[in-house]
């Protein structure tokens, strides 16, 4: 789970100076992305980073707090690959429990429409 890999003891946070433009990584759901820290505020009591994640539109950037956000080093690279690897292996699980054959597991059904 994230709380067993973000409360190790291995895991490096770092303080928010000089944080703005590092390289970074983010959690985003239950996984951690390669991010870039654009900007570094204190919100509400607390230090927040305005995150924009590799790769994706800016309409993903997002305010997080410093829990979420992850020094860009190897341990914490390790941590992002057995993650994305558990997630796998419980998109994989689930998959394997799904639906009956020829049923569809996505929820949405066909509706039959005359033109």
């Amino acid at each position: 789970t994230i709380e067993r890999y973000f409360f190790s003891k291995t895991v490096k946070t770092f303080p928010f100076l000089g944080l703005r433009s590092e390289r970074v990584l983010c959690f985003h759901g239950p996984l951690l992305y390669e991010a870039k820290c654009v900007k570094v505020a204190i919100k509400d009591k607390q230090v927040k980073y305005f995150i924009h994640y590799s790769g994706w539109n800016k309409n993903w950037d997002e305010w997080v707090p410093e829990s979420r956000v992850l020094k860009y080093v190897d341990t914490n690279l390790q941590k992002q690959k057995e993650l994305q690897k558990a997630n796998q292996e419980q998109y994989a699980e689930g998959k394997m429990r799904g639906a009956a054959p020829g049923k569809k597991t996505s929820g949405l059904q066909q509706k039959n429409v005359e033109v």
